[in-house]
């Protein structure tokens, strides 16, 4: 059998058309990477902790070589941050330990540093900052930074008496240390003076 030979034209007809059909299964495939959940679990994963989840124990140094477990803080309450040191998370450290009454007994505050912070830069942090928190050091282990998905710094979590998380602020933006430190404040009834909140007495009987 003697196949037809094409002429130029059909070969012409017959290139644009493979073309055609090459751009149309590109754009059908880019379609359908679109609806699949690959952004929204991406989202998810970049969240970390979220209410209600138990905490990720761990074990870090202090400047002194001390190790603190996270567990350590049973029964109250506690915040926990992380910070690389930059502008951002002094002035977060800076609004927390404002809004702490500093004539009261402020929550357990736990401060973890990035892997790359030299531990000696923390008594600068400590005095441009005021924040007085228990300063640990990830560079023995920065899996802790990943887990708690610490970056973009600064975050901060809070944790209730149970060790679950609370709260867990928002992506870093301006103005969202007002927010955090709310979330502090109705976490342990604070004001935003610093002052404890008066409970309101019990309504009288009818």
């Amino acid at each position: 059998m003697t196949l037809p030979r094409w002429s130029a034209t059909t070969w012409t007809l017959a290139s644009l058309s493979a073309v055609i059909v090459l751009i149309a299964a590109d754009q059908v495939r880019t379609a359908v990477r679109a609806k699949t959940p690959i952004a929204a679990s991406a989202d998810a994963a970049e969240s970390g902790l979220k209410p209600g989840m138990k905490m990720i124990d761990f074990q870090l140094p202090d400047e002194n070589g001390v190790m603190h477990r996270l567990s350590d803080v049973k029964g109250q309450p506690f915040v926990l941050t992380f910070f690389c040191g930059c502008s951002a998370c002094r002035e977060m450290a800076n609004d927390i330990a404002r809004f702490y009454d500093s004539g009261r007994k402020h929550p357990p505050t736990i401060a973890v540093f990035a892997e790359h912070w030299d531990p000696a830069g923390t008594p600068s942090f400590v005095k441009q900052t005021g924040a007085k928190f228990t300063y640990l050091y990830a560079k023995k282990d920065p899996s802790i930074v990943t887990k708690y998905h610490g970056t973009p710094c600064p975050k901060v979590y809070v944790f209730d008496a149970n060790q679950k998380v609370a709260y867990v602020s928002p992506s870093p933006e301006a103005g969202m240390e007002r927010e955090v430190v709310m979330a502090i404040g109705r976490q342990f009834g604070i004001g935003p003076k610093g002052k404890r909140k008066k409970s309101m007495p019990a309504a009288p009987p009818a």
